[in-house]
């Protein structure tokens, strides 16, 4: 599975929780609004091909996806990282 890329990574049990908390550690630090959109477009296009889940997102209808399109926080990730410095979500 690893070689298809169909998992991020292969751990031996030992150190599977640990693995897990830390990969939760990382997506709990990124921006909350981009964490929902993931989610619905996964949920809305996981059942669809390539071109039926491109069309599905650029539908306009995933509103969560878009909503985080024109979020505060959409703009803030670019300008932080062009000034050097971690982002301060704010979820708007």
């Amino acid at each position: 599975a690893a070689s298809w890329g169909l998992v991020n990574s292969v751990v031996p049990a030992s150190e599977l929780m640990a693995t897990a908390l830390s990969l939760a550690e990382q997506i709990s630090e990124a921006a909350p609004l981009a964490v929902s959109a993931v989610k619905e477009v996964l949920r809305s296009t996981e059942h669809l091909g390539l071109e039926d889940a491109y069309t599905t997102l650029r539908s306009g209808g995933l509103s969560t996806y878009q909503r985080m399109l024109a979020s505060e926080d959409a703009r803030e990730g670019p300008r932080a990282f062009a000034e050097g410095r971690r982002p301060e979500w704010r979820g708007r």
